[in-house]
């Protein structure tokens, strides 16, 4: 147990408080009560001197006792971590790092020579010169703020062609770095390392992040739970106590429990947790809680209780039991097992031969046409819709690479990159995406040619959206995306194959 005694900084009224070691502590009370004077001002620097490391002078105390069994501290707030457009989650947390030694490592980067340094965009060998592997170049205006437009030379992509050219399972370093975590975990789901870490970041609920998007552009949440991550990637020592400032302020309520599972998986490799937290749901879920009060400001500084959830339920003086009892009697409180995640592999060596099939892959046709739940939703699209659409696409001549888990790729002739998807992992309506050329159509004409009606006219609507069902994406590359959404076999009739000769026909002209 690690305790803290005399603690008399601002309205602190020299009081001696107990950190049970390799627990998940919550500190409540009202605001202004002393939850960050004790936490922020005295814990962590107090620790962090005697541990050897950088830290303010800490706030009026006596003593810090049992800090000898800990072995570092650190404080895991939500601040940015990074200010540079160059940093992302992939490159913070680790996880490009693998994946540029993943595609060193296939029989394409090795027959040309290719070292994980060519994969790189920080690195001059693999990335655009022009951009400095930025994938856009900042234009300096006379009296106006500077301005950043797409890189003419790599078109956004950030590589030399030579780099993009090695693929795996049709995707290239930059598609990677374009695609979001869960997509990621999915395409490299047979290599153990990368399915660990990609996996972990999935679990911690990111699993919507782009692997490339720009550091700064994160939400502080965001930013807070790469930094958890990390620290669970890194090779930290065990006995480190970790500090978190009321990380669930914004957070969904299905977010919360993977919070849980996660600051419960540093627990269980043998660190100490200690939030500062007013949500009474996560709250109630902690190892011990630590209550000061009765108010803020003159009226707080007390310690008036400490223990577990129910102990301090139970404490008629403390200004949280009311609400933790409340809590507590709405729901059971979820014991420390089954809040922990399954161990997931052990970062291994990974092999570039796939080691299993998946079902999307033994049976593509099978897997699409035939799953009717997606993620415990109900599918609302026909299965007829999707036969239709696919003879459509067929009719002009398109082949179809249906082995993956929530995309049907379609390609025009001798060329590589796709022409049109449908994803099917919508369970509203299939969502067909076309890549068109700029200006080739318009969208208005196309509301009046297709008549889609939005999900809330139809008589019975999956969906009470309003958004129009056809949309045309503008791109930064030269082509522009055509968004429809389809729900019945109804709505592939002759009016969308006429848009999709159109689409076809424009292809070729451009």
């Amino acid at each position: 147990c690690l305790v803290v005694e005399g603690c008399a900084q601002h309205n602190l009224r020299d009081i001696t408080v107990s950190f049970p070691l390799n627990a998940l502590i919550c500190v409540t009370g009202p605001s202004g009560s002393g939850k960050s004077t004790l936490v922020g001002d005295i814990l962590y620097p107090a620790l962090a001197r005697k541990l050897g490391l950088s830290a303010p002078a800490p706030g009026k105390h006596r003593a810090v006792k049992g800090w000898y069994r800990l072995r570092g501290v650190a404080i895991l707030d939500q601040s940015p971590i990074g200010q540079s457009p160059r940093s992302n989650p992939a490159t913070y947390v680790g996880v490009f790092d693998e994946i540029r030694r993943f595609f060193a490592r296939l029989p394409e980067a090795r027959m040309r020579g290719f070292t994980p340094e060519h994969f790189s965009f920080n690195r001059p060998g693999g990335r655009c010169e022009e951009c400095e592997g930025m994938g856009a170049r900042i234009v300096q205006m006379h009296f106006l703020p500077d301005v950043w437009v797409t890189c003419e030379a790599c078109g956004g992509r950030r590589y030399e062609p030579e780099i993009l050219a090695v693929r795996y399972r049709g995707r290239n370093i930059a598609d990677v770095l374009e695609m979001s975590i869960g997509a990621a975990a999915e395409l490299f789901a047979a290599h153990p390392r990368l399915a660990a870490m990609l996996g972990l970041l999935c679990d911690m609920g990111l699993d919507y992040l782009p692997l490339g998007q720009a550091a700064p552009t994160l939400s502080g949440g965001e930013a807070q739970r790469l930094k958890i991550a990390r620290e669970l990637l890194s090779a930290r020592p065990r006995d480190t106590l970790y500090i978190l400032d009321e990380p669930t302020t914004g957070l969904h309520p299905a977010d919360l429990i993977k919070l849980l599972k996660i600051l419960n998986r540093l627990v269980d490799y043998g660190n100490t947790v200690v939030v500062v937290e007013h949500n009474m749901d996560f709250v109630k879920a902690a190892d011990w809680v630590i209550d000061l009060g009765p108010g803020g400001g003159d009226n707080g500084g007390y310690l008036m209780a400490q223990g577990t959830p129910e102990t301090v339920a139970q404490a008629q003086a403390a200004p949280t039991s009311p609400y933790l009892r409340r809590a507590l009697k709405s729901s059971r409180r979820v014991p420390r097992a089954e809040l922990t995640l399954p161990e997931r592999p052990r970062p291994g060596r990974v092999a570039i031969e796939e080691v299993a099939k998946a079902p999307w892959e033994s049976d593509p046709r099978g897997w699409h046409l035939g799953q009717r739940l997606h993620e415990g939703q109900t599918v609302h699209w026909s299965p007829d819709t999707l036969r239709l659409l696919d003879e459509a696409l067929a009719a002009l001549g398109a082949h179809a690479h249906w082995a993956d888990r929530t995309h049907i790729y379609y390609f025009r002739p001798q060329e590589r990159d796709w022409w049109a998807y449908v994803r099917t992992s919508n369970h509203i309506a299939l969502e067909l995406v076309v890549r068109v050329p700029k200006g080739s159509l318009d969208e208005e004409a196309l509301h009046r040619r297709l008549r889609l009606p939005a999900f809330r006219d139809l008589p019975n609507p999956p969906t009470f959206s309003d958004t129009p069902r056809v949309r045309l994406r503008a791109s930064p590359r030269d082509y522009d995306r055509l968004v429809i959404r389809l729900l019945s076999a109804e709505d592939v009739g002759p009016a969308l194959h006429q848009v999709l000769a159109q689409a076809w026909k424009a292809a070729d002209s451009g």
